[in-house]
């Protein structure tokens, strides 16, 4: 797992923050099973930085439903 967070989310600490977001909302959905195994890499938009973690975890839940069904 990787993650690309640009710096036209914020600050470092705008974007450390949302990497550690997105690493706890890709442990939840794998750990509910919905992830298959493989290798991702997972960039960052800037609305991430404003976005609650249900919103996030549901936008990343999203994603990899697209991803899997190709």
């Amino acid at each position: 797992m990787a993650f690309s967070v640009g710096r036209a989310l914020g600050t470092a600490v705008v974007r450390n923050r949302v990497r550690r977001r997105l690493r706890a909302a890709v442990h939840s959905v794998s750990a509910a099973g919905r992830m298959p195994a493989g290798d991702y890499l997972i960039g960052a938009r800037p609305e991430a930085a404003t976005q609650s973690f249900a919103d996030l975890s549901a936008d990343l839940v999203r994603v990899i439903e697209r991803v899997v069904a190709t």
